[in-house]
Order: structure tokens, then sequence, then C-alpha cells
């Protein structure tokens, strides 16, 4: 159930961000809740004996970068 809220609550900020943003800002926040998605998913099926989640305080700073990176190189792709 807390993982649910979680998803939510960061769901939630991404689409206010997400609509502050513009142009390529918007880009970012639509990865960004893809991965969420994605990862929710995968937990769910990972976690799938009921054992509760461990939940750690994560710098949100590190996994922007992350998904920054992971968006430049994408694009770097199809430019080549």
């Amino acid at each position: 159930m807390k993982s649910k809220i979680l998803w939510v609550a960061f769901v939630g900020c991404t689409a206010t961000a997400q609509e502050a943003a513009s142009g390529e800002l918007t880009d970012y926040t639509n990865v960004i809740i893809e991965e969420v998605d994605r990862l929710r998913n995968l937990v769910g099926r990972l976690v799938g004996s009921r054992k509760p989640l461990e939940l750690k305080e994560t710098n949100i700073h590190e996994v922007l970068e992350h998904v920054r990176s992971l968006v430049k190189a994408r694009s770097q792709r199809k430019q080549d």
C-alpha cells in the first residue's frame, strides 16, 4: 500500500512539474512518468510474494540526472 501511495505522490509531483515545464522539459517529465510506471510494474511482479518493500530515501537529483542521461543518449542515437 505504501508503494502505491509513493507512486501516486511521485507521479502527481511530476505532473505538476510538467504543467509548469515547456518544450524539452515536458519530454523529460514524460520519460520520468513512463519509467516510474515501468518500475512500479516490475516491483509488483518481483514482490508477488507480498513481502513488504524496503523503502529508503533517494536523492531526486540523482534520479533526474539519470533520466536526463537516458534521454540525451536516446536523442543522440536518433540523430545518428
